[in-house]
């Protein structure tokens, strides 16, 4: 089954300095058939002003991963600044038992970034973060392990659930394949351009909520980037 997001049917926020867009219910957007996908919680595509800033607010129970599109944001932990996501890197924040976190813009430009959290399964004593990169030209056409909640997965940001989350970079009439199993919970993301998804189109910055299908093919007939989710 392939349940298709549209962009029409997403929810939408806009506030000073910041549009977002959510995949789920978050803030003010509640949708009681959109509260979860698996272990993902939350799905947000947000573009925040320059010199603007997200309050602080209460985290625990989710890892977080940012994926920086454009521009660059500075993290806020327990009111202290920590650490800046710039464009193409992917930041995983583990709140540990939990923590107070804020954003903010402190570039000139416009900071572009899609917000993810997933449910941890166990919960670390210490707050964690690491960085990697978003796959770059030279991995065009491949599928890219970003994050893992499992052990064999070496090399990745570690997640505290049985998840795993990929990048792609897909070329004109480009195509890549995932086999899944059926008792998981699969999502695409169209990052940029459009892709189709077993056939189904899906726009820029819209979704694709997969369960019970044993593999997926993504196409692309122009350059397109995408987000997996893969969990239970």
């Amino acid at each position: 089954m392939i349940e298709l997001r549209a962009r029409e049917g997403l929810g939408q926020s806009r506030l000073p300095g910041l549009e977002a867009l959510h995949h789920f219910s978050f803030g003010q957007y509640q949708d009681i058939a959109r509260t979860h996908w698996g272990a993902l919680t939350t799905l947000n595509h947000n573009i925040l002003d320059p010199r603007a800033d997200m309050p602080p607010h209460a985290i625990d129970g989710v890892d977080i991963l940012t994926i920086m599109r454009k521009g660059v944001i500075r993290h806020h932990v327990n009111m202290d600044a920590v650490d800046r996501t710039l464009a193409g890197e992917v930041q995983l924040l583990c709140p540990g038992a939990g923590i107070t976190h804020a954003e903010t813009n402190p570039g000139a430009k416009p900071a572009e970034f899609v917000e993810v959290r997933l449910r941890m399964e166990t919960v670390p004593e210490r707050v964690q973060r690491r960085v990697v990169r978003f796959p770059n030209r030279t991995q065009t056409g491949r599928l890219a392990l970003l994050a893992s909640g499992f052990p064999e997965d070496r090399l990745t940001l570690p997640l505290q659930s049985h998840t795993r989350v990929f990048g792609a970079r897909l070329p004109a009439s480009g195509a890549i394949e995932v086999a899944l199993k059926r008792s998981r919970h699969a999502y695409v993301m169209a990052l940029a351009g459009t892709v189709e998804v077993n056939g189904q189109t899906v726009g820029p910055l819209e979704g694709a909520a997969i369960t019970n299908e044993t593999a997926i093919r993504v196409e692309s007939r122009k350059f397109a980037e995408i987000l997996l989710i893969d969990s239970r």
